[in-house]
């Protein structure tokens, strides 16, 4: 498996793969059947990718598992991916496959609509779990899309792979585990550090945001903290010793697109930098506020445009 010699990376970044195309309109609607876009642009996000980039560019070497095609969506991939330093050493090529793709089209109000096509992201085998190289890296990032498919067995034997190892794990929950991947989570228990949650998919998840309901889950998991990214206005975490939420400071807002990964990553360099939770949640917000004012999914900050405010 993979496409070269294994390097050293400091977090292995697990989920789907492949390219995203962004088009921005005017006005997004169906009663026309052609409207003019005003801006595209193409990029890896997908929420493991955008990770991976984050923190390569945060001098947190990443590195991705997962399946892509032997295609034109492919090589594009792969392309940007060795611009930005991310390994693929662990990828897996599907000769007879076609690359994940996803379309995100938005308007001027902020309006959005998303298509997802999978293609290869279905395509893992045993070949996936590779235990040297989790066992080089120091943390395992895992999107809770892959227990929603056929890929469900193998994430599980990557997770225990990773706990026996003594890596650190985050898990995001992901857009689609609550809906279809749900009857997973009795089985996740002890084998996650870090959950990594929206407001929404944590009150879809625990019913409330009360500190009752938080302590509860984080016992029967056997976790180390609940993050709470609370769309625009901050984050929220929540441990043992810790409930408390951190405001994000008012920036202007370009778009939402890829917010979830950049309050991730900065979260995920705070913790492997050895700040506390609360310092990680401020470098969460830092990283966050620089996207925002940015735009796309991959306006993420390099080291030395914020190494001076962590």
């Amino acid at each position: 498996m993979g496409l070269g010699s294994m390097k050293y990376v400091e977090v292995v970044s697990v989920g789907d793969l492949g390219l995203m195309s962004i088009m921005k309109v005017d006005k997004l609607t169906f009663a026309i059947e052609r409207q003019n876009v005003k801006d595209f642009v193409m990029e890896g996000g997908w929420g493991a990718v955008n990770v991976a980039v984050g923190l390569t560019r945060l001098e947190t070497p990443a590195g991705l598992i997962g399946c892509i095609g032997r295609d034109l969506i492919g090589q594009g991939f792969l392309s940007l991916m060795k611009e930005e330093g991310v390994d693929v050493s662990r990828i897996k090529i599907v000769d007879k496959g076609t690359t994940g793709n996803r379309i995100v089209v938005v308007d001027l109000k902020g309006r959005s609509l998303e298509l997802i096509y999978k293609g290869t992201n279905e395509k893992w085998d045993e070949s996936i779990v590779d235990e040297e190289y989790i066992s080089n890296s120091r943390a395992l990032y895992l999107v809770g899309n892959v227990f929603t498919d056929g890929r469900r067995s193998l994430a599980f034997k990557l997770l225990r792979e990773a706990k026996k190892l003594g890596k650190t794990v985050f898990f995001n929950i992901g857009s689609t585990f609550l809906s279809t991947g749900s009857s997973a989570l009795s089985n996740l228990r002890s084998l996650i550090d870090y959950w990594l949650m929206t407001e929404d998919q944590a009150i879809e998840l625990l019913g409330t945001l009360s500190q009752s309901a938080l302590r509860f889950f984080l016992k029967k998991m056997e976790g180390k903290a609940i993050f709470i990214k609370l769309n625009t206005e901050g984050t929220y975490v929540f441990a043992k010793n810790i409930s408390q939420k951190l405001p994000l400071q008012k920036v202007s807002i370009k778009d939402t697109i890829g917010l979830d990964e950049a309050y991730d990553t900065g979260f995920i360099y705070g913790i492997l930098n050895g700040y506390d939770l609360e310092g990680a949640a401020k470098i969460a917000n830092l990283v966050a506020s620089y996207k925002l004012e940015k735009g796309g999914a991959w306006s993420l900050p390099r080291y030395e445009e914020i190494s001076q405010k962590l």
